[in-house]
Order: C-alpha cells, then sequence, then structure tokens
C-alpha cells in the first residue's frame, strides 16, 4: 500500500512538471527590444493595430475612455472635415432616418417658432434672406423687406421680429 501511495505522488509530481514546463516552453521570448524582433513597435510609433484596457490618448488630438472623445473637428466619410461633425454620406440615429436638405441659399444665422411657422433670417442672398415652413422640412422663400445682414429672428406676443 506504501508503495502505491509513493507512486501516486511521484505521478502527480510528473503531471504537474510536465504541464508546468510546456507552459513555459509555450511563451516566446523577445529575439530583440523593440520594435525589432518578434516585438510590436511601441503604440506611439506603430503602425500595428494594438489594444489596451484603460483610458488612453494621443497628442491631445484622441482621448478614448468608454466612448471616443475627439478634440477639433471629426469627419466621417471625409479627410478634411471643415465643422465639428462633417458626415458624407447618409446618417441613422437612434432609428430615425435623417434626410439630406438643401436650402435655398447659404448663410441661415437664426430659426425660431411661433404661430404654428418656422421662420430662418439669413445673412447672405438678394431679396431672399427670409423662409418660412409650416413643418420644419418644406420651406417657402420670402421676399425680405431689405437686404440687410440678418443676425436673428425671435417670435413673441404675435410678433416676428428679425435683428439686423
Amino acid at each position: 500500500m506504501k508503495n502505491i501511495i509513493q507512486a501516486l505522488k511521484v505521478t502527480t509530481l510528473a503531471i504537474i512538471l510536465s504541464f508546468g514546463i510546456s507552459y513555459v516552453y509555450a511563451w516566446t521570448a523577445p529575439t530583440a527590444t523593440p520594435p525589432g524582433g518578434n516585438v510590436s513597435a511601441p503604440i506611439n510609433t506603430s503602425a500595428t493595430a494594438q489594444y489596451k484596457d484603460g483610458a488612453i490618448g494621443f497628442g491631445g488630438l484622441i482621448r478614448g475612455y468608454a466612448n471616443a472623445i475627439f478634440d477639433g473637428n471629426v469627419g466621417i466619410g471625409t479627410t478634411a472635415p471643415g465643422s465639428k461633425l462633417e458626415v458624407v454620406g447618409d446618417v441613422i440615429s437612434k432609428g430615425t432616418s435623417w434626410t439630406l436638405r438643401t436650402s435655398a441659399i447659404e448663410g441661415w444665422v437664426s430659426v425660431t417658432y411661433g404661430n404654428g411657422l418656422f421662420v430662418a433670417v439669413s445673412n447672405t442672398g438678394l431679396g431672399n434672406r427670409v423662409m418660412t415652413s409650416p413643418d420644419g422640412i418644406i420651406w417657402t422663400s420670402r421676399v425680405s423687406a431689405a437686404n440687410n445682414t440678418w443676425r436673428s429672428v425671435t417670435y413673441g406676443n404675435g410678433l416676428f421680429v428679425a435683428v439686423a
């Protein structure tokens, strides 16, 4: 009986050692210091995709946490975004599909809603610096009183008032 227990101890030790040795030999040591050999370059100089746990930042341009936070302009589908967010292509948000709309002229600076009507004013254009819409989708150009550089529009006490 004593011999059987001794044999079991030796067999158990042999199995544990064989697993331990194969685990150690499964790891491959670096053949040179990074970025040489079989090791990727550090994340700040590498073109290799690398991932890490926790937050990471790149030169004050990109900070990543649970969500990405971008400083400056961000472009999707463009390499040279001209505003905080520029998307080239279709946009879908929370199941709502946005349809691209174009305005009659550029330079819209203010919009307000009152008495069932949206009114927008522009700071450019000739005679069409005011537009109205009952639903915010279909807009109609209106002849403005003057080609002023309109800055803002508001509604109150039954009147729309624009400021140049």
